[in-house]
């Protein structure tokens, strides 16, 4: 009895040095990993089954370049189950490998292929062969019916597209929410071509969040801009609709409203503009479309800037009480050094306060510019800090928008001649990616939260 307890004792003692010792392998975390193509065919999920909590994430490469040269996915939390990250940012037709990580511990790499682009996906052509010197990608979409928004790196080649099925008039990408935002449809007001008919948000994965028909019930009158603020609320350029001895007017203001429905800020054009009576109005020829608000964009402080296209201006709004606080402009309140904008203005980017580049249109001299106009609003003065002049043959006349990529290059986004345009900041121009249909504006994205 005595060498039985003995030899029990021991062979307890032995197992538990043993599993004291044992690594733990990734399969007493993960019973199983499953790839699955979704109706994208350059998005797929990966799902994986977890038999207790676990942070997670994926490595994945192109096979013809080797796991060295992977990218991750974000870290994610599980408390257990099923869950799910998608793998996107992908090339079409192209052999990938993936693993899935915790930690220290791998699951066995595993493979697929993806699929072809659909027949009517947007192509890109770069135009004019240069080095931007940022690696990134560029986003575009379409104003067809099958309404694309797409992202191709910078060799023109499609990584992330989603199909709205209306034409789009703005779109708008947070990629640290992992959300896009876009206006689209055209609503039938009176045949105003300009109002979008639908708001839509999704993630990246294509999943829908939100879908709005325009009405008093959100947004009325929506066009020419939609934005994700920080906080989550979508900020938009919206008609305003005022009556005036002269008839109904259609001015311009923005509005930021929650996910909710819930508007938390509303602001016109209206009480700055006074009885309307200004020359330069034209308002009895101008009813329907006054000043043609196209672009919003809030600073670090809280304060509001839009460009007004019809009366080429950019004006700076108080967050606080709403008050203009300058116009810079022909017939604004502000002194610049250098001539003023008169062909159209578009795009309000706010670099930091009072420092704020907009896409001049330049119908009048028939050549667009990046400005990026530096105000002292104590002083009412502006100077050009930057202006880059395009060639005509990639000017746009209207629609467009500049941006700053890094610290010594400029994106400009030609509409109308449905060119991407990279510049260096004295004007040279580096590279031309060309496109087949129009896009509103573009934008430049550095990097990716793979979330």
């Amino acid at each position: 009895m005595k060498g039985r307890l003995f030899f029990i004792t021991a062979a307890l003692a032995l197992l538990a040095l043993l599993s004291c010792t044992r690594e733990e392998a990734f399969s007493d975390y993960v019973s199983k990993v499953t790839l699955s193509p979704t109706d994208n065919s350059l998005r797929y999920a990966v799902d994986v089954t977890f038999s207790s909590p676990s942070n997670w994430c994926i490595l994945y490469w192109k096979t013809s370049e080797g796991r060295d040269s992977g990218k991750y996915t974000a870290f994610r939390h599980t408390d257990g189950g099923k869950d799910r990250q998608v793998l996107k940012f992908l090339y079409p037709e192209t052999e990938y490998d993936f693993a899935v990580c915790l930690g220290d511990k791998w699951s066995e790499p595993m493979h697929f292929k993806t699929g072809a682009l659909p027949a009517d996906c947007p192509v890109y052509t770069v135009e004019k062969e240069g080095d931007i010197g940022y690696d990134g990608l560029l986003m575009q979409w379409e104003a067809s019916p099958s309404g694309y928004v797409t992202f191709c790196d910078p060799d023109g080649k499609v990584v992330w597209y989603h199909a709205f099925g209306e034409e789009i008039r703005v779109a708008w990408c947070d990629p640290a929410m992992n959300r896009m935002a876009v206006l689209t449809g055209f609503a039938d007001e009176e045949n105003f071509y300009r109002l979008c008919a639908h708001t839509e948000v999704i993630d990246l994965d294509g999943n829908r969040i939100l879908y709005w028909t325009s009405g008093k019930g959100n947004i009325e009158y929506p066009h020419h801009e939609i934005k994700m603020l920080p906080d989550g609320n979508l900020l938009y350029v919206n008609n305003v609709v005022k009556t005036y001895p002269i008839g109904d007017v259609w001015g311009d203001g923005f509005t930021v409203i929650g996910q909710d429905g819930v508007k938390v800020k509303e602001w016109d054009c209206f009480a700055e503009l006074g009885d309307l009576q200004a020359p330069y109005l034209n308002a009895e020829k101008r009813l329907t479309d006054l000043v043609h608000a196209n672009s919003v964009a809030q600073d670090s402080e809280g304060n509001w800037y839009m460009t007004f296209n019809a009366i080429s201006e950019l004006w700076k709004i108080d967050g606080r009480t709403g008050d203009v606080v300058y116009r810079v402009g022909v017939n604004g309140n502000v002194t610049l050094d250098g001539d003023f904008p008169k062909g159209g203005l578009h795009a309000a980017t706010v670099i930091e306060p009072d420092r704020i580049l907009c896409y001049s249109n330049g119908k009048d001299v028939k050549r667009s510019s990046a400005v990026l106009f530096k105000i002292d609003p104590s002083a009412r003065t502006a100077v050009y800090e930057l202006k880059i002049d395009l060639p005509e043959e990639y000017s746009s006349r209207d629609r467009s928008n500049a941006q700053c990529i890094g610290t010594d290059r400029m994106l400009l986004s030609s509409t109308t001649t449905r060119k991407a345009v990279f510049t260096d900041l004295s004007g040279n121009i580096i590279k031309v990616i060309g496109r087949e249909g129009i896009s509103y504006r573009a934008y430049w994205f550095d990097t990716f939260e793979y979330q």
